[in-house]
């Protein structure tokens, strides 16, 4: 429904310049920052996959992919020229970066969480996350509401096939009956790198689709 912007991190581990160009089949749907460009040797560069907002139907995603073409730039070059992703053949060095979606998260409650009214005294209740994929996930949970909660652990890895119970902490504030507040949590998740095991916070600036989840804050009378 909204524009979303995801990284993409590309790295030259060899010794030579390379020339490289992503692009998609899928026209007006998605935009890459920088396109193409010069890869040094032993070094990395991220770029910026921005999709735009389309119809999507559940019932039937898209499956969509991106392709990276690279090549070995002329000798004597040191800058990014276009001539060398005319003039060579990619046939036997491109690549599909496919951009999967994380399985989804489960919470328990699943859409509101619940304190007392009129909240003059710090109160705790408990939020467990669940991961039904066989992907290892990173999450995030946070508020808009400044100083008003606190999550713990507000951040971490979610094990395949596993839960965890984080607490939702919140501090004593001036409640008012007649117009209580419209607080949401929102909670944030993304696939891990394949050959990491602890959380890694590069994995929502570098890594796939982040995907969100709001709950409500509800306060009892």
């Amino acid at each position: 429904l909204s524009e979303q912007v995801t990284a993409l991190k590309l790295s030259n581990p060899g010794n030579r310049l390379l020339g490289y160009k992503v692009v998609s089949k899928v026209e007006n749907r998605y935009v890459v920052l920088p396109s193409q460009g010069a890869l040094q040797p032993k070094k990395d560069i991220t770029i910026n996959i921005i999709c735009h907002p389309f119809p999507f139907r559940s019932e039937s995603p898209p499956v969509d992919t991106l392709i990276i073409e690279w090549v070995d730039a002329f000798e004597s070059e040191t800058d990014f020229n276009e001539d060398c992703l005319d003039q060579c053949s990619f046939e036997e060095s491109c690549s599909c970066y496919r951009m999967a979606l994380p399985t989804d998260i489960v919470t328990v409650p699943a859409e509101e969480v619940w304190f007392n009214a009129p909240c003059l005294s710090e109160q705790v209740t408990a939020l467990k996350l669940s991961n039904p994929g066989n992907r290892l996930l990173g999450y995030k949970v946070v508020s808009k509401v400044e100083n008003r909660y606190v999550v713990l652990p507000s951040q971490g890895a979610l094990q395949p096939k596993k839960d965890i119970t984080i607490n939702i902490i919140c501090h004593p504030f001036p409640f008012r009956s007649e117009s209580p507040p419209v607080d949401t949590l929102i909670i944030e998740w993304v696939d891990a790198f394949e050959s990491e095991t602890d959380f890694n916070e590069d994995w929502f600036v570098m890594g796939g689709i982040v995907r969100k989840k709001v709950l409500s804050v509800k306060f009892n009378p």
